[in-house]
């Protein structure tokens, strides 16, 4: 209701205004818009401005983009980090090519050098690529946490840390009370994992021995 009487309000303005005025102030505007199109035409045309340009526009979006994405995986503080600093890699690779291509520069040749490159290093780190992401599932999606019993492979113990290689089993059953066990989570997709008890079952079960014993 607030938005129709204030259009009506502007609309009663605009016709208070003289046909001449009214007509002078549209064709004004017109020149105007016209003349500064042109400038930044011309502006466009200097592959210095064309350089210059891209390469604030991916300063700015390597410098804020991490940052909202910061906010969506705060729970996450590894994921958060590997992403945060891959974005700002492909940002700026992004960014610097079109820079080039732009000052005339023929990226093709670059462009086809970065993709064998990426190729040979894919095949070369193939499973320290699949641990990473594997990493990157298990703390996003969650099937087990800190301080949760779990069993695996055989072996029963606590999951006492999870990072972007390994998943560490403490506290594992038949083992000494020191030992652990590194889990490259690649493996942890392949086979089954059970899950004995939740970290909040075992601490309040840890609280019921302690007030027993007492």
């Amino acid at each position: 209701m607030f938005n129709i009487y204030t259009q009506h309000i502007y609309d009663r303005r605009i016709a208070a205004v003289p046909n001449s005025i009214r007509g002078k102030i549209i064709t004004l505007i017109s020149e105007y818009s016209t003349l500064l199109w042109s400038y930044a035409t011309l502006l466009w045309s200097y592959a210095t401005v064309r350089v210059s340009l891209t390469l604030l526009i991916t300063w700015l979006a390597s410098k804020y983009i991490p940052i909202l994405v910061g906010k969506h995986l705060q729970r996450y503080p590894q994921v958060r980090r590997i992403i945060q600093k891959t974005g700002v890699t492909l940002i700026w690779m992004i960014g610097l090519l079109v820079a080039l291509a732009y000052a005339g520069v023929d990226v093709s040749a670059i462009i086809t050098s970065l993709g064998l490159l990426g190729f040979a290093l894919g095949l070369a780190l193939k499973d320290t690529v699949t641990n990473l992401i594997s990493g990157v599932m298990i703390m996003l999606y969650s099937p087990f946490e800190r301080g949760d019993i779990i069993e695996f492979g055989g072996h029963t113990g606590k999951v006492q840390w999870i990072d972007m290689k390994y998943t560490t089993l403490c506290n594992v059953v038949g083992m000494e009370e020191d030992d652990i066990i590194l889990i490259p989570n690649q493996a942890l997709f392949q086979k089954t994992i059970i899950v004995k008890e939740k970290a909040k079952q075992v601490e309040s079960r840890i609280l019921q021995e302690e007030s027993i014993e007492s």
